[in-house]
């Protein structure tokens, strides 16, 4: 009896500490116990959406909400998802969908490691050392708001207030943007890094930039106004509408032309059984083995119209070439329609991981409607150099064509933007870039 009582002490206490271990692992690895500070701030998630994880120690788990962060952690969001990480002062960051960022605190200063997406960044009124990386390129605000984007092996900062640097032992020297210019960063499979900085305005913002700007609190010294972000909304709003009652409008008279040519069909249908059935009462008496001569009705395979098609709109316009006939090169007056127009937004069926790239190509074989690409390996994607014989620098040295998706430029290859289900695409010609 007393052995008993003796071995079931004993496993009680493995029980617990096997517990307790179990607990202190956990601890460990969410940060229950930390007391070492290796920053002069600490950086905390005070928000998520979606889904959201944190790999810390070569584990990965959901991320929580107030909870700090630790050296060399590795945030992931997914489709509509978002990390919002703060300091004592304000919310710093804000990681968008489909980004990947590691945290660096070593030495006083913090370090933001970004591979993937999108992240929004307030850098207004810093105290302590910081710093964004991408590809060894470091990114340091100067009293700046701004977004740095890396997609396509392009990273593609907007600057909205403040100014910017870019430092790298692989640039000639030191880059710097201010508020309401945007810099590009492109490394080629050479390791060379070529950097350009131009102006942009408030349409070249994507939906997430721009809810960004119009959610901070403090928006003094921006480069755009809120107005401006308003009329962008707006105007894409609009625009999304009148595609969308198009795209109904056509999607409709699709379904009448098929239900017409149903009722037609069963209208022909029924007469050929009328005069098989008056041939069979007049031959009754006859070998019903033999062969008939008459007309004989063949069922043939109608097209169903189905409300799972995936459509799109796609629009061609140049029509800026209008107001700038002056730059235009001799003899490309042609190729100009009196309108602007040489595709009217017109709804297109699309399948399942399609680009804007697949679109346009299809859409003008269809058409008969010229198109000339070509494929360029610095940024992986297709680089349209004219339409309808109108090319790049034909209206001036910024002049050539861009897409939006949705009335957003995107800043990546249109063989990288996969299409969705009710997409507005428009091709347009400009004359002066983004300015």
């Amino acid at each position: 009896m007393k052995k008993r009582r003796i071995l079931n002490l004993l496993m009680v206490v493995v029980i617990i500490l096997t517990a307790l271990c179990g607990v202190m692992t956990v601890g460990s690895i969410k940060g229950w116990f930390d007391k070492e500070v290796l920053v002069e701030e600490t950086l905390m998630i005070t928000g998520k959406t979606g889904i959201a994880t944190v790999e810390r120690n070569g584990i990965a788990y959901e991320l929580e909400s107030n909870s700090t962060l630790r050296n060399y952690d590795v945030l992931r969001t997914k489709v509509s998802s978002e990390i919002l990480v703060s300091d004592s002062a304000r919310e710093r960051l804000s990681i968008g969908a489909n980004s990947k960022a590691q945290i660096m605190m070593l030495e006083g200063n913090t370090e933001i490691q970004i591979s993937q997406g999108e992240t929004f960044v307030d850098g207004r009124e810093i105290s302590y050392p910081f710093t964004l990386n991408v590809d060894e390129v470091a990114i340091i605000g100067e009293n700046a708001v701004y977004t740095v984007s890396v997609q396509a092996g392009t990273t593609t900062v907007y600057v909205y207030s403040g100014n910017i640097t870019l430092e790298s032992d692989e640039l000639d020297e030191v880059k710097q943007a201010v508020a309401g210019e945007t810099i590009s960063v492109i490394k080629d499979s050479s390791n060379n890094v070529t950097v350009s900085i131009s102006k942009f305005k408030a349409e070249a913002l994507n939906e997430y930039q721009i809810k960004k700007l119009q959610n901070c609190s403090d928006k003094s010294g921006f480069y755009f106004s809120s107005e401006d972000l308003d009329n962008v909304i707006k105007t894409r709003q609009q625009e999304k509408e009148k595609a969308q009652q198009e795209q109904l409008l056509l999607a409709q008279q699709a379904k009448e032309k098929l239900e017409k040519e149903q009722e037609k069909y069963e209208k022909a249908k029924q007469e050929q059984q009328k005069q098989q059935q008056n041939y069979n009462d007049k031959n009754s008496n006859q070998n019903t083995d033999a062969s008939i001569n008459a007309n004989v009705w063949v069922e043939e395979e109608i097209p169903s119209f189905s409300t799972n098609t995936k459509y799109c709109t796609i629009e061609i316009r140049c029509d800026e070439i209008l107001n700038n006939m002056g730059n235009l090169t001799p003899g490309k007056e042609a190729y100009v329609p009196s309108n602007g127009v040489i595709l009217a937004t017109s709804s297109v069926e699309f399948t399942e991981g399609e680009t804007v790239f697949d679109i346009i190509q299809r859409t003008c074989s269809t058409l008969g409607i010229h198109l000339e690409y070509s494929f360029t390996p610095m940024y992986d994607s297709y680089y349209i150099e004219g339409i309808n014989n109108l090319y790049e620098k034909d209206c001036g040295s910024l002049s050539g064509w861009l897409y939006k998706v949705n009335g957003w430029f995107p800043n990546y290859g249109c063989s990288k933007y996969t299409v969705a289900e009710g997409d507005t695409i428009v091709w347009t010609y400009t004359c002066n870039g983004f300015s």
